[in-house]
């Protein structure tokens, strides 16, 4: 049987979402947590609701398999931020490679935040990215990658941490 990283991408939208089904009514988000939030019985981060927390109010999606497909065609089938192919697989427990929440498996990031997931307000990209970005302003991610990418050096053989690097250490020495 074939997978369909297309369709179980959608699911995962779906999961923080309402989103339509076939006959035109609109769903709950899958996650059981998320559903819990909409309830007030549990807390963005998984904690106690306090008197004053503010209501979850879940996106809306108005995406299918297909335009998940073009979204990714039209990027030239790599990460939005950075420019790398994506495994699909990643997203499939049974893959040989999966690891929950995998920094490389595709996620569908919004632009505009507090907008809905429709097709000019979603971009694909790493997990590694939208989490990164997280609310971080979209544009603004642009120049973060830019100084990751000019910056960046790759591990040595050993992977070890390097501590007390000579090297600038401050943001601003960066820039």
């Amino acid at each position: 049987m074939k997978r369909n990283g297309y369709k179980k991408l959608l699911q995962n939208v779906r999961m923080n979402t309402k989103w339509l089904d076939e006959k035109g009514e609109w769903n709950l988000p899958t996650s059981p947590n998320n559903q819990l939030r909409m309830q007030k019985k549990l807390s963005t981060v998984h904690g106690p609701i306090r008197p004053n927390a503010k209501e979850w109010i879940p996106s809306k999606c108005y995406l299918q398999e297909h335009d998940l497909e073009d979204i990714y065609d039209s990027q030239g089938r790599v990460c939005y931020y950075f420019k790398i192919p994506l495994d699909f697989n990643l997203l499939f427990s049974n893959y040989h490679a999966y690891f929950p929440k995998h920094p490389l498996a595709p996620s569908v990031d919004k632009v505009d935040d507090k907008g809905d997931y429709t097709l000019d307000n979603v971009v694909i990209s790493s997990r590694f990215a939208n989490y990164g970005r997280n609310v971080y302003p979209f544009d603004g991610m642009h120049e973060v990658v830019n100084l990751i990418i000019e910056h960046a050096k790759p591990f040595n053989n050993s992977n070890k941490l390097i501590v007390n690097s000579k090297e600038g250490t401050t943001l601003e020495e960066f820039m």
